[in-house]
């Protein structure tokens, strides 16, 4: 037969099939495929004169799981192919899947029939879909093969979620709709099918797979996973069990599956069983079976070869699953974690990139900003140093110029009373020296001595007076306010940081007084006290008042520094005496005439664990001072 006339005669019979998929059969299985084919027959007689075979066909069959709906298609094919080119042009074969993959690879098979499933593992290695299996029941070649999860009807499982830790029964690993579609939905439904079941067990195809629903209906296991349909083939062979099983979840079926009485399933549909050709299968080979098998007639069920066109699920199902074409996924290699998250690698990259960038940049300006900052704090320290010994200079300037000032005062104002004191005493002396003294004279001359030497005494009286300070208008002042503005107006010096100041004010207290020579009395007590102790352990001072009788305050500044000596203690009650090295006595001085020029007293004691204190005792008029605060 020539090339023309096959190409016509297959594109009569794929017309013919897709007619008759779309028209009703006859009601004996014969149809237009089986008319074209009978005047093929006429026109040019046996497919063999047709076809010319290079040799015989080798023909494989994957071992499937009996009973099945589809199996009556397998004994038409193989009977079509041997009426057609002769049995012994036409050798078959069963295999199980990894046999059948092995004979392929060996170049050992041409033509095979298995499911969809098995057939997509085997498309990289060059097999090609020649026809699909199509029924009455299930006209799409597409989808035509499903499954069903079945129980007990006494069983407690209703739902998908319900057989979850359950246990099951099934035919095998590979079985397309016995293992893989079942696993698939629960893959769709969001399970971890490799754990779903506490316990899932392989009972082999054929008769095996009845000891699997036998388990389940004996209890033994919970659920069993069977292939659509078989448990409608079961039922048809033991009718007294109807009734006894359930379907998990059976899928809605359509006014065209009612009509035909389609089986229960729990799954989507996928496409059903498939003629394919091996890689080395020879082209007429591969021609002479679809000329065959397009021009079968249906079978007595209703099961004949046309076109499958979408094997997308399939495919979906094995990746969903990571077996089959996609078993690499389930071990990680570089090339794998690349293709499924080169996208997510390049931007998390890009985002540690970013981040990189960023910390460096941030460190860089933590790293400036520090420098600066410790640059500001060193400067703003040598600032304080300088301040504190600028003070120190002016407050030892300030101390030494008052000693100045009082030198040049009493150097001056002395100068002219000892100068005449002088002259008057030599006067006397000479007068005495006389034979006949003059005692008038004399008397008078001692008279102008004790006058200079009054004036003496007065200008001493002026410098105490100015060492005391001025005397100027007094007012009613609250104590307790006073010493607080002394103690934060020390505080705001920065002198002594680390000593803790406290005050305990005992109720207020108002008397009448200079408020700016008593807060000179309490600053020079704290600064004394916080000098004192500033370089022992934990230094502290503290200043309180409290009343010691109805008209009178006691005072105090306590410190905890070192005790100090009788002999030092002593220098303290003596005016322009100090404690201190550089000390000049003058602040002491000066407090001490403030509170004696206000009818108070300062000493000072020693305190019973360590540190000293000074107590300065103030008499008040507490009605007068209650008088004039009212007003």
């Amino acid at each position: 037969m020539h090339f023309k006339t096959g190409a016509a005669a297959l594109a009569a019979f794929l017309m013919g099939g897709l007619v008759w998929a779309q028209d009703a059969p006859a009601a004996d299985g014969r149809g237009i495929v089986l008319d074209l084919a009978l005047h093929l027959n006429k026109e040019h007689g046996t497919y063999a004169e047709a076809v010319e075979l290079p040799r015989p066909i080798n023909f494989g069959i994957v071992a499937f799981t009996r009973p099945s709906p589809n199996e009556s298609v397998v004994e038409a094919t193989v009977r079509a192919l041997r009426r057609s080119f002769g049995e012994e042009n036409v050798h078959v074969r069963e295999y199980t899947m990894p046999e059948l993959a092995e004979a392929i690879r060996k170049q050992e098979v041409d033509i095979f029939l298995s499911s969809a499933g098995f057939y997509w593992r085997l498309v990289q290695s060059g097999a090609v879909a020649v026809a699909s299996l199509a029924s009455r029941s299930y006209p799409d070649p597409n989808h035509g093969e499903g499954s069903a999860f079945v129980v007990r009807a006494d069983s407690g499982i209703h739902t998908f979620a319900d057989m979850q830790g359950k246990t099951a029964t099934a035919s095998s690993p590979g079985a397309f709709t016995g293992y893989m579609i079942p696993m698939g939905e629960l893959v769709r439904r969001g399970y971890n099918f490799e754990k779903f079941f506490s316990s899932l067990l392989f009972v082999g195809p054929d008769d095996k797979l009845k000891k699997g629903f036998e388990r389940m209906r004996e209890g033994l296991s919970d659920v069993a996973i069977l292939r659509q349909c078989w448990l409608e083939t079961y039922l048809k062979n033991h009718p007294e069990e109807a009734g006894d099983y359930r379907v998990i979840e059976p899928r809605a079926v359509t006014q065209h599956e009612l009509q035909f009485g389609v089986c229960a399933r729990s799954t989507d549909l996928y496409p059903s069983w498939v003629l394919a050709s091996s890689p080395s299968s020879p082209a007429a080979i591969t021609k002479a079976v679809v000329y065959t098998a397009f021009s079968m007639a249906p079978t007595e069920d209703g099961h004949y070869w046309t076109v499958g066109t979408d094997y997308r699920p399939v495919d979906d199902l094995y990746r969903a699953l990571r077996l089959g074409p996609y078993e690499w996924m389930r071990s990680w290699t570089v090339s794998r974690i690349w293709n499924e998250y080169g996208n997510f690698i390049v931007a998390l990259l890009l985002v540690a990139a970013a981040w990189i960038v960023h910390s460096v940049r941030v460190t860089h300006l933590v790293k400036v900003r520090t420098a600066e900052l410790r640059d500001a704090l060193s400067r703003e320290r040598q600032l304080m140093e300088q301040s504190v010994q600028t003070q120190e200079r002016l407050d030892r300037m300030q101390r030494s110029g008052i000693v100045g000032q009082l030198s040049s005062m009493i150097a001056h104002e002395l100068r002219q009373p000892l100068g005449a004191a002088r002259l008057f005493s030599k006067s006397a002396r000479k007068i005495l020296a006389r034979d006949n003294p003059d005692k008038a004279l004399v008397s008078g001359v001692l008279q102008k001595l004790e006058s200079q030497i009054d004036r003496a005494d007065s200008i001493i009286n002026n410098v105490r007076t100015y060492a005391k300070g001025r005397v100027q208008a007094r007012r009613p002042v609250d104590l307790k306010a006073l010493v607080e503005g002394a103690v934060a107006e020390f505080r705001k010096t920065g002198r002594c940081p680390n000593v803790d100041i406290t005050v305990e004010c005992d109720g207020n207290v108002v008397f009448e007084a200079n408020p700016l020579e008593w807060e000179l009395v309490v600053y020079n007590l704290v600064k004394n006290a916080c000098e004192a102790c500033q370089n022992v352990e934990a230094p502290a001072v503290h200043v309180a008042y409290e009343h010691v009788a109805i008209d009178k305050v006691r005072l105090t500044v306590s410190d905890n520094g070192e005790n100090l000596s009788d002999e030092e203690l002593e220098r303290l009650a003596q005016p322009l005496m100090s404690v201190k090295d550089e000390g000049l006595g003058l602040g002491l001085q000066i407090v001490r005439g403030i509170a004696e020029s206000h009818g108070a007293r300062l000493h000072f004691v020693r305190n019973v664990t360590r540190g000293l204190t000074a107590v300065i005792d103030l008499q008040i008029n507490r009605k007068k001072a209650q008088t004039e605060n009212q007003q």
